[in-house]
């Protein structure tokens, strides 16, 4: 950019993810744009560089007067990712017209590259590793964020197909700070001692900058069209259960629960959820999730970006000292 500054649009910018990418983005003297809703808590968002805008990707008059023309990167990361029956409708809203809508609203403004933040679990359920040239099976996975976030990764490449500049980015496990409704559960439940155990599954996880810095090499180094899986380390709940445990002084052994005690177990937890009308800790999509083996090879994002993965260590460090600080124990 020969030293100009550039110009970001952010979606989704006060969810977990979002926050941390606009103030990579800052750091890197970005001028960020970042769309919330009228309702969002903004304390993380406070800053000269970052202005806030009010909309939602679910209403494009609610954006059109705040995407500035030919912006040098619209980062799209609005999403619902709960795993709760009761959020489906919205989910597929957001996820699916709400990515319509920016990629159209992108496409009007001639924005200069979109990123289109996806999910590991757009590829749907695999038995075995995946790669970016895996076929998706997300129709066959009866999980709407899922499927939905297949549907919204489609309209991306599609975009491409027709002359846009997109870079798909697809993330998995994300442990860090400022995590306010994902594996924060987890942490919390052992901090309580309230941890029975935890399921057997494993899956990929990462540190939520190395996430947010993938994002920024995509618009520098990203090749148009094509989708890069965000990895980090292949682990067992077990094994990140057990790292909080010893950071915790905590040295009691870490229980795996069968998938089959999950399954016996959720019809209680789905009752109470109608009592209660919160989402339940357990619900059929995260058993699906938690109990089964979602392992990606990466390479292609580590080569491409030189990307390198902070280790659990770190990650867990770090969202715990933001627990403390945060006094939310």
């Amino acid at each position: 950019m020969n030293g100009e500054v550039k110009r970001a649009f952010v979606t989704g910018a006060n969810g977990f993810i979002g926050i941390h990418l606009c103030k990579k983005l800052v750091q890197e003297n970005w001028q960020v744009t970042a769309l919330v809703r009228s309702s969002s808590d903004l304390e993380y968002l406070e800053h000269p560089n970052i202005k806030i805008v009010h909309g939602s990707v679910t209403d494009v008059d609610s954006m059109k007067k705040h995407l500035q023309e030919q912006t040098d990167c619209v980062f799209h990361l609005a999403g619902v990712t709960s795993q709760w029956s009761k959020d489906f409708e919205r989910q597929s809203e957001v996820n699916i017209t709400g990515t319509k809508n920016m990629i159209d609203l992108a496409s009007e403004k001639q924005a200069k590259r979109f990123i289109h933040v996806s999910s590991i679990m757009a590829y749907g359920i695999h038995k075995g590793i995946i790669d970016e040239s895996s076929a998706s099976n997300a129709t066959e996975s009866r999980n709407n964020y899922s499927l939905s976030k297949w549907k919204g990764e489609n309209l991306a490449l599609h975009a491409f197909q027709s002359g846009m500049d997109v870079v798909i980015i697809n993330p998995s496990h994300v442990i860090g700070p400022i995590d306010r409704k994902n594996h924060i559960q987890l942490f919390q439940a052992i901090i309580d001692n309230k941890l029975p155990g935890v399921p057997p599954g494993k899956g990929m996880f990462c540190h939520v900058k190395d996430v947010v810095t993938a994002m920024v090499l995509a618009f520098e180094k990203g090749k148009s069209g094509e989708k890069y899986l965000v990895g980090g380390y292949h682990l067992s709940f077990k094994e990140l259960a057990s790292e909080i445990r010893r950071q915790l002084g905590k040295n009691e052994n870490v229980r795996t629960i069968p998938e089959w005690v999950f399954q016996l177990m959720l019809p209680f937890y789905t009752v109470g959820s109608w009592v209660s009308k919160k989402e339940p800790l357990l619900t059929r999509g995260k058993i699906q999730i938690s109990c089964k083996d979602i392992q990606c090879d990466d390479h292609k994002a580590k080569s491409v970006f030189g990307l390198a993965y902070k280790p659990l260590e770190e990650m867990v460090r770090d969202t715990l000292r933001w627990i403390e600080s945060e006094k939310i124990t």
